[in-house]
C-alpha cells in the first residue's frame, strides 16, 4: 500500500514536472520575440550598457539611425528627426522601445553567436562590443518626399512593390521627434496629444474605403460574370430599404454601365451592382482580400472590418461604395492595390531586407513570399485597366504623369464624424504605375480633410510615383 502511495506521488510531480517543461517550451517558442523585444526585458535592459547598438540603414545605405558614445553615456541619434519616428521608432532608457527599435531589439543588441564571435576581439583590446545592423527595403527620397507632401495633413501615405511586397515608403502623420532630448521634454504633451502622434496611421488606422472599394467591387463583378451590368441612374440618387445613396454633388449619368460607373465613380452604378451580390459573394471577398485577418507584418497592424453575413440589401449597397461597416488601414489598402497590379496575387509585406552582423556578414535575409491569389489574373487585368482609364479621362486625371501610364482610383469617404459632428470627410487615392510593368502600389488617406480624393490625395500619389522612378 505504501508502495502504491510512493508511486503514485512519483507518478504525479512526473507529470507535473513535464507539464511544467512543455509550458516554458511552449513559452519560449511562441512568445520569444515578444519577451526579447519586451521593454521590460532586464537581460536586454542591461546588455545595452555595454554593447553598442548596431545602425540601420535604408535600401541604399542611407544612415537612419545610429549609436555613439556622447561623455560616458550610450546615445541613439536619428538624422532624419521625425522622418522616420512611425518605421524605426525610439530607443530610451527611459521610455522604452517602439517599432523596430523594439521588434529588433535583440538582433540591434548582437544575441547571436556569428556577432558574438566578432566581438571577441573588441573585448579583448577592452572595447565595447557591437550590435547587428539592420537594411531596410525603404526609399529614403520616396520617404523624405512622401512626408514633404503630407505635411499639412492627418493621415498616412504607404508605397510598395506590388511584385514583392517591399515596403518603399511608409508615413503617418502627425509625426514625433524620436531623439532622446526631445522626447524627455515632450513625452507629457505628446501623449496628452489628441492627433495621437504616437499612432501609426498606417498600420494602426481604420477608415471606411470610400470609392476606393469600388477596385474590389469591379474585380468581384467580373468573377461573377456581371461586367455587362448595366444601372439606370434618372436623378442621381439610389434608394433600396428606405436608405438613399446619391452620386457625388448629385451627379446623373443616365444609363450607365461598368466603365462610365468606374471612372466616373458612380455611387448609384455599384450600389446597384452590390445591391445584386449575396452574402456569399461578400464572404468570399471578405476572405479573398485578407478582411477580418490579422496582415502578418513587423508592426502592430489592426485587423481591417468587413461584413460578411446577415446583410440587408441596403448594408450590401453601403458596402459597395465603401461606407456600410467596412475599415481598412492604409497598409491594408496599398496590398490590395498592389495585388491588382499584380495580377491578382497578394504579396507579404516587408520592410527590413537583411540582418548583417558588425563585421558586415549577412545573418538573415527576407525574400518574397506570396499571401495568395486574391482573383484571377484577367479579374486583376480588367480592373487595372479600368483604373487607368480613370486616370486618362475619369475621376483620377490629378494622378497622370507625362511618359508613364498610371493607373488609380479616387476615394471620398465619410466617417463616424461626418454627421454627428459636422466634421470634413476623408480623402483618398490609391495607384500603380507603370501599368505595362508596376513597380509601386501607393494608398494614401487623408482624415478629415474635406475634398475630393482625386483634387487633393491624387497628386500626393503621383508625386510620390513619380519620385521612385525617376
Amino acid at each position: 500500500m505504501k508502495d502504491k502511495k510512493i508511486s503514485f506521488v512519483l507518478v504525479f510531480f512526473s507529470a507535473l514536472f513535464l507539464l511544467l517543461i512543455v509550458y516554458l517550451t511552449s513559452i519560449e517558442i511562441l512568445y520569444r520575440d515578444e519577451y526579447s523585444s519586451s521593454n521590460l526585458n532586464s537581460r536586454s535592459l542591461i546588455k545595452e550598457s555595454s554593447v553598442m547598438r548596431g545602425t540601420i540603414y535604408d535600401r541604399e545605405g542611407e544612415i537612419l539611425a545610429y549609436s555613439k558614445i556622447d561623455g560616458d553615456v550610450q546615445k541613439r541619434y536619428y538624422p532624419h528627426i521625425e522622418l522616420y519616428s512611425h518605421v524605426i521608432g525610439y530607443s530610451s532608457k527611459t521610455y522604452g522601445k517602439s517599432f523596430l527599435e523594439k521588434t529588433y531589439n535583440s538582433a540591434l543588441l548582437g544575441d547571436d553567436g556569428i556577432s558574438a564571435v566578432f566581438n571577441i576581439k573588441n573585448i579583448l583590446k577592452g572595447e565595447m562590443s557591437q550590435g547587428n545592423n539592420l537594411h531596410l527595403t525603404i526609399d529614403h527620397p520616396t520617404q523624405k518626399r512622401a512626408s514633404s507632401l503630407m505635411s499639412r495633413y492627418r493621415g498616412a501615405a504607404v508605397a510598395l512593390n506590388p511584385a514583392t511586397g517591399e515596403i518603399i515608403a511608409m508615413v503617418s502623420k502627425p509625426h514625433f521627434n524620436p531623439n532622446e532630448t526631445y522626447l524627455t521634454r515632450s513625452w507629457s504633451s505628446l501623449n496628452a496629444n489628441e492627433n495621437s502622434p504616437f499612432l501609426n496611421r498606417a498600420t494602426m488606422g481604420l477608415y471606411p474605403p470610400g470609392s476606393t472599394f469600388k477596385t474590389v467591387i469591379a474585380a468581384t463583378a467580373f468573377q461573377k460574370g456581371l461586367t455587362g451590368f448595366i444601372a439606370e441612374d434618372a436623378d442621381g440618387t439610389f434608394t433600396v430599404d428606405g436608405y438613399t445613396i446619391a452620386n457625388t454633388k448629385n451627379a446623373s449619368y443616365g444609363e450607365t454601365d461598368m466603365e462610365k460607373g468606374f471612372i466616373k465613380s458612380s455611387n448609384v452604378y455599384f450600389a446597384q451592382l452590390g445591391a445584386s451580390f449575396t452574402d456569399g459573394d461578400f464572404e468570399r471577398l471578405g476572405n479573398s482580400f485578407m478582411f477580418n485577418k490579422k496582415i502578418p507584418f513587423k508592426f502592430p497592424t489592426a485587423v481591417s472590418k468587413f461584413q460578411t453575413s446577415k446583410m440587408s440589401e441596403a448594408e450590401r449597397a453601403a458596402t459597395s461604395i465603401g461606407q456600410g461597416k467596412t475599415l481598412i488601414s492604409p497598409l491594408h489598402l496599398a496590398m490590395i492595390t498592389g495585388s491588382i497590379a499584380n495580377g491578382g496575387v497578394m504579396m507579404k509585406p516587408y520592410i527590413v531586407s537583411k540582418l548583417t552582423s558588425p563585421g558586415g556578414t549577412t545573418l538573415e535575409s527576407v525574400n518574397p513570399s506570396s499571401l495568395g491569389s486574391v482573383i484571377s489574373k484577367d479579374a486583376a487585368d480588367y480592373v487595372k485597366g479600368l483604373m487607368v482609364t480613370t486616370v486618362e479621362k475619369g475621376t483620377g486625371t490629378n494622378a497622370r504623369i507625362w511618359g508613364i501610364d498610371v493607373g488609380g482610383k479616387t476615394g471620398t469617404a465619410e466617417n463616424e464624424k461626418t454627421d454627428k459632428d459636422k466634421e470634413k470627410t476623408h480623402a483618398m487615392f490609391v495607384a500603380f504605375a507603370p501599368a505595362e510593368d508596376p513597380q509601386i502600389a501607393v494608398a494614401v488617406v487623408l482624415e478629415y480633410a474635406g475634398s475630393t480624393g482625386g483634387s487633393i490625395a491624387a497628386p500626393i500619389a503621383r508625386e510620390i510615383i513619380r519620385t521612385y522612378l525617376d
